[in-house]
């Protein structure tokens, strides 16, 4: 099954909003969970100054969720008590472990649950004017392969461990063939294939950060191989997440990243490109394969068939959209979300605190689609309830500005064993293979039909 990923990112955008999505109980891994790893993600920064805060923010859908926080295996007798629809901030020291030229050891913060579920985002505040925000996936929701995703300027990779140790592969490929890594007195380039290790509720930052902003860099479908499951946050230095880092008073950008990544098991065959509602800039499309051979279609004012050659190829389409964003495949989308909004929000939805939509809320027909349709609405600052009155699926992203969260989607991984079976099944068989319960293979391989 040929699957791909979708990344939007924008040539302008400013950003002040948290958001976090709610967990099913029927459901195996949605961005909520009761397991995370958070490995500061500003550290190596050039940017870093007195003025820099990492805030850690919980919420969770049920009253009496107690959150344990440990570093490096070490209790540091910090439990949250979380009330429902509450949100919990935490700050973050950030420090330095190791550093072994351009490739940093560090440690990961362990926030773990043992009677229900919450969600995290991670707010890195760089001064008084400019806030990115990343959301976290549960341990649940992590992979063994990933392929990164940047933009043009000095970057960053940054890998979790929860069980290890973990032997990763790297295989890097970088844009420009003057771009290089030192690890350990060596250099390398486009193509190597390097061995790291990296030991139980750890980190490992591969990072160019510490060279001047603005020099163009690009390491876009960098491939990641570990032995177990780990997580990847993959950004841009001068930004820490999918957001820029934009000044108010000239709106110079920073740099842009993307958020934490989807494991190429969980990539998807569909997308649907939100419109823009805000257009102040022009921007473009990150598409990447994880197999060899992909055909993508690319569905807006007119129709564009591109083939990706190999496993980690990608295309830039241009002039397509105004917001930063991973896109979540639209077999990933669920029915219930939990929000919270900081500051002057923008969003759109189904169903909002239970109560129906307003007269002058309505829905459009997705360009060039006959199933999805988008609709957009204001909210007010604080938490809130976002539910579908019918049981069918919908995606949600929360934006501000130019700027999209996905609020909520599943992280559940397509069974692979699953997958092979259906591959080999002939069109008449009716047999139901759905056994991961989110995603149907058969009818996305069109067997069984």
């Amino acid at each position: 099954m040929r699957r791909i990923d979708l990344t939007l990112l924008p040539i302008l955008c400013c950003v002040f909003v948290y958001c976090y999505p709610v967990q099913s109980k029927e459901a195996a891994s949605t961005t909520a969970g009761r397991l995370f790893y958070l490995a500061t993600p500003s550290l190596g920064l050039p940017s870093l100054d007195k003025e820099t805060k990492v805030i850690v923010s919980f919420l969770t859908p049920e009253d009496g969720v107690m959150i344990s926080i440990t570093k490096q295996g070490v209790d540091l007798k910090q439990q949250i008590t979380l009330t429902a629809m509450t949100d919990y901030l935490y700050n973050v020291d950030t420090e330095y472990i190791e550093r072994d030229g351009e490739v940093t050891y560090e440690w990961a913060l362990r926030l773990f649950s043992d009677n229900g579920y919450f969600c995290v985002t991670v707010s890195i505040s760089f001064n008084r004017e400019s806030t990115d925000t990343v959301q976290l996936l549960p341990v649940a929701g992590w992979g063994r392969q990933y392929y990164t995703v940047h933009l043009r300027d000095t970057f960053s990779i940054q890998i979790v461990v929860d069980k290890g140790p973990v032997n990763l592969t790297v295989t890097f490929r970088f844009t420009s063939m003057e771009t290089s890594l030192r690890y350990k007195d060596i250099y390398i380039y486009n193509g190597d294939e390097k061995q790291f290790l990296v030991q139980a509720q750890g980190a490992l930052e591969i990072s160019t950060c510490r060279r001047p902003f603005g020099k163009s860099e690009d390491a876009t479908g960098t491939r990641i191989v570990g032995t177990a499951n780990f997580g990847v946050l993959s950004f841009s230095c001068h930004g820490v997440t999918n957001s820029s880092s934009c000044s108010r008073s000239d709106y110079v950008i920073r740099g842009l990243v993307a958020e934490m990544l989807l494991p190429q098991e969980c990539y998807g065959t569909e997308f649907i490109v939100v419109p823009g509602v805000l257009q102040l800039e022009q921007g473009f499309i990150i598409v990447i394969a994880s197999e060899a051979n992909t055909d993508v279609k690319l569905i807006y004012s007119k129709e564009e068939l591109v083939m990706l050659s190999r496993a980690g190829m990608s295309i830039t389409v241009l002039e397509l959209v105004t917001f930063c964003s991973l896109l979540v495949p639209s077999a990933f989308n669920v029915s219930n979300f939990l929000v919270v909004v900081v500051e002057l929000p923008s969003l759109h939805f189904i169903q909002l605190d239970n109560q129906m939509f307003s007269n002058d809320f309505s829905l459009k027909r997705a360009p060039n689609n006959s199933i999805w349709h988008i609709g957009y609405m204001s909210i007010d600052s604080g938490a809130h309830k976002l539910v579908s009155t019918q049981p069918s699926p919908f995606g949600s992203y929360l934006y501000s500005t130019s700027y999209l969260h996905p609020v909520g989607y599943i992280a559940a991984h397509v069974n692979t064993e699953c997958e092979a079976t259906i591959m080999t099944m002939t069109l008449s068989d009716k047999k139901d293979n759905d056994c991961d319960r989110f995603v149907d293979e058969e009818v996305m391989n069109e067997k069984g039909k």
